[in-house]
């Protein structure tokens, strides 16, 4: 068994933006030191791909957390062999590599979306013929720097895989219409216990959320996801936060569609809502301490903002005040991400078209992807 983090000890972060910056402040107040990886500038090498750099980081902490960005698995491994990473490997390997994700629940026997894997022309006309369009051809491995994501409306439409046939391997994914989407997280410490956070619906352009209590959701709607959830606990061997995606139909099905890394802008919508944050969760499992229940308290809804929405957030901050703004977050890659703002919500769809007519939000249509 592993020692339990102790005030004075150093933890490593390696993530950034907003997520990163809570768990710190959660790390800080529990007295620990906080080493944060090197960021990497526009254009720059990142200085954790060079094996000294990593290692350097590794040596400083006592213990090391990738919470937010998917992190090359060479580096993971790297960092394990300097300096303890409970945390493991597996759900980020599983998280970006899309063949990977959809075995791994079929494994389970969990709802999947039907699709192909294609790598030639022949093989996408096969998919068309088999389910249909219109589609989606995603790149196997996500965030792909060499491989495009292409919307298929008719067969013609092919013709734009064509330069891309045989240089990668995609998912061919029929499009569906969406009802909801929702992500569901939880953290998990040893010997296997397991704590889950209350379902986060998720907008169509991903800047709107609404925690959604349990008594809100039908009732088998809330069993089946907090049902999925916890099978994909079990399963994996991650230590800490985890999330996992799902999409219902217009037709009523439901289907689990990812994982999601440990904190990002859907944990942050939870820090306003429930007794306890994903973060201080996360913590506390890295730590090896008892895992307390979550708890919803007031149902909140989050919508980020960017900076051309700025002027807009102060007029509504002078209108609203019981709107919890934030504007501390200034992403060192994306200049156009400033903040976000919390509001204790009752009517979600009211408060909708509120954060719409404050110039806050705009909504495209829900079309599955």
């Amino acid at each position: 068994m592993m020692p339990t983090l102790q005030p004075g000890q150093r933890l490593g972060i390696m993530g950034t933006g907003a997520p990163a910056q809570q768990l710190a402040t959660v790390a800080r107040q529990a007295g620990l030191q906080v080493f944060t990886a090197p960021a990497t500038p526009a254009g720059a090498t990142n200085p954790l791909a060079d094996l000294s750099g990593t290692r350097a980081f590794a040596q400083q902490c006592d213990l090391v957390t990738s919470v937010t960005q998917p992190v090359a698995p060479s580096i993971l491994t790297t960092i394990a062999q300097y300096t303890r990473f409970p945390q493991g490997s597996e759900l980020t390997e599983l998280s970006q590599d899309r063949a990977l994700e959809q075995a791994f629940f079929q494994s389970l026997n969990l709802n999947t979306r039907p699709v192909q894997t294609v790598i030639t022309v022949a093989d996408v006309d096969h998919a068309i013929a088999t389910l249909g369009l219109p589609a989606q051809l995603l790149p196997i491995i996500k965030g792909s720097s060499i491989s495009a994501e292409l919307s298929l409306q008719t067969p013609a439409d092919v013709a734009q895989f064509a330069p891309l046939a045989g240089q990668g391997s995609y998912l061919y994914v029929p499009a569906v219409d969406v009802q909801h989407q929702f992500v569901v997280f939880a953290t998990k410490a040893e010997p296997g216990e397991l704590k889950l956070f209350p379902p986060v619906a998720v907008a169509a352009n991903g800047r709107l959320l609404t925690i959604m209590a349990a008594k809100t959701l039908a009732p088998d709607l809330a069993a089946a996801l907090q049902q999925a959830t916890s099978k994909v606990g079990q399963a994996l061997s991650t230590i800490g936060n985890f999330g996992v995606a799902f999409l219902l139909t217009t037709t009523g099905l439901l289907y689990v569609t990812g994982l999601q890394l440990p904190l990002s802008s859907l944990t942050v919508s939870l820090s306003r809502g429930c007794n306890f944050t994903p973060a201080e969760l996360h913590l506390r499992a890295l730590s090896e301490l008892p895992l307390p229940t979550v708890e919803p308290l007031v149902p909140q809804q989050w919508c980020g903002f960017s900076t051309n929405a700025e002027p807009a957030a102060l007029v509504a901050r002078r209108q609203h005040p019981d709107w919890e703004f934030d504007f501390s977050y200034r992403s060192p890659t994306d200049a156009t991400r400033t903040g976000g703002v919390w509001v204790p919500t009752t009517d979600p769809e009211r408060t909708k078209q509120q954060l719409q007519q404050s110039g806050l939000l705009n909504l495209p249509s829900e079309k599955g992807k």
